[in-house]
């Protein structure tokens, strides 16, 4: 849970998807994310718009788990 400094709202909950689409076509990388926030004694949620990436060209991606820099997949 993250606190604001006046106290008055925090955040309940965090919610994050992503996916890669690779095919002849391209590549198309998105994601989703909604929070959940609490205002005094208020819920109300903030849903994100996803992102879109094409790739029209030969690359390389990884995803890397940041605070011990493990690569955890590579394509």
């Amino acid at each position: 849970m993250v606190e604001s400094p006046s106290g008055e709202e925090h955040v309940e909950s965090m919610f994050h998807k992503a996916s890669i689409e690779v095919n002849e076509e391209g590549t198309e990388a998105t994601t989703a994310n909604s929070t959940v926030l609490i205002k005094k004694g208020k819920r109300f949620t903030h849903r994100s718009s996803g992102i879109d990436f094409v790739a029209d060209h030969p690359f390389l991606f990884m995803i890397r788990e940041d605070f011990t820099g493990t690569i955890l997949f590579i394509g």
